[in-house]
């Protein structure tokens, strides 16, 4: 006895799981297969359901105006995990402007709705059908859509595309889009047709050839630290006590003049700009400066001196007076300027009888 196929056999059989046809994108992994993956909720409904059946006037998935990355049903879903399909999620692919991209998706079961796929880009974050819309993507022929087979169609059939990514295009976010569209039935049979809408959605960025999708701002040059002031020479100038130099002294070594130190010693006035008096059979210091010394200058001593005052060292207490027995004792308590004995011009009278070096 041959059994007659009913209508209501007919529409129960479409809808048995794994013969309705459903499908997802895998390259780049889209929001409801992380989510539904995360959540272990079923990839018949969770997963591979996310449609619009039928569409929504002007051939829309739904809700219209709305966000449209979760499809305008709840078929085996949970509300909370639609809600998590359209907000934000981890970046998956990360193109560069130009760049011709290998986009896939695949087959839930053997049955096949037909039809046509596309791929689109929502720039603004809106994720709505109107911004996906404004950046439909080509292939490398140049075509937007993509047809599909239908009879014969094997279990898990994979569509794969290379895909051309604007050479304009650049977001640090923005969402991919896979959008199938069912092939609408005129007296076919059910399962190679149904006028639906597939969307799933991915979050990807895209650089300019390579570099970070926003330029880093150019940092502010490192200030070049100004040239410190030079530092006043120690040697090759003349101490003056007035408006003249002073002459080498008795000993002919015109230690006063060596450094600025030593005139400080002598209570003198150091003149680096002028000429060195040609002292100790020396004569006058060459243009290029003589190099440093490595031994540090004698420090000045502290007995032996007299306690003078005023310039130079001429009005001074005698030696043996107890302002001049010590630096301590005339800078300290009687506020004279210690001559030491090491240098006649520094405790001797011949400062008054300075001659002027020409």
């Amino acid at each position: 006895m041959l059994f007659a196929m009913t209508p209501v056999t007919f529409c129960f059989l479409a809808f048995v799981r794994g013969v309705a046809s459903h499908g997802w994108l895998m390259n780049p992994v889209p929001r409801n297969v992380l989510v539904c993956d995360s959540r272990g909720e079923s990839d018949w409904g969770c997963k591979g359901d996310r449609e619009t059946h039928p569409p929504h006037p002007g051939d829309q998935p739904g809700p219209p105006g709305g966000n449209v990355c979760s499809g305008d049903n709840n078929n085996g879903i949970s509300w909370e995990a639609r809600q998590q399909m359209m907000q934000p999620g981890p970046i998956q692919a990360r193109y560069t402007s130009g760049q011709i991209a290998d986009m896939s998706w695949t087959i839930y079961g053997a049955a096949n709705h037909g039809g046509w796929f596309e791929y689109r880009i929502c720039l603004d974050g809106s994720d709505t059908e109107n911004c996906f819309r404004s950046n439909v993507l080509v292939d490398t022929a140049g075509r937007t859509t993509h047809e599909m087979t239908t009879w014969g169609t094997g279990e898990w059939k994979q569509y794969h595309t290379q895909v051309q990514i604007p050479a304009d295009m650049e977001c640090d976010r923005c969402t991919l889009s896979w959008f199938w569209h069912g092939q609408p039935c005129t007296g076919r049979n059910y399962f190679d047709c149904e006028n639906n809408i597939f969307i799933n959605c991915a979050d990807i960025s895209i650089s300019r050839n390579g570099s970070s999708p926003s330029p880093q701002p150019t940092p502010n040059p490192v200030p070049t630290p100004s040239t410190p002031a030079p530092t006043p020479p120690t040697s090759g100038g003349c101490c003056r006590f007035g408006a003249s130099c002073g002459d080498c002294g008795d000993d002919g070594t015109g230690w006063c003049h060596q450094s600025a130190s030593n005139c400080a010693v002598c209570t003198g006035s150091f003149d680096s700009s002028a000429s060195t008096p040609s002292c100790g059979g020396g004569g006058s210091p060459s243009p290029s400066p003589s190099p440093t010394p490595s031994t540090p200058a004698p420090t000045p001593p502290t007995t032996g001196g007299q306690c003078c005052y005023g310039g130079g060292c001429s009005n001074c207490n005698g030696a043996g007076e107890w302002c001049s027995s010590s630096r301590s004792a005339c800078e300290g308590s009687c506020g004279g300027s210690y001559c030491s004995g090491r240098s006649s011009l520094a405790i001797t009278s011949s400062l008054r009888k300075v001659m002027k070096h020409e």
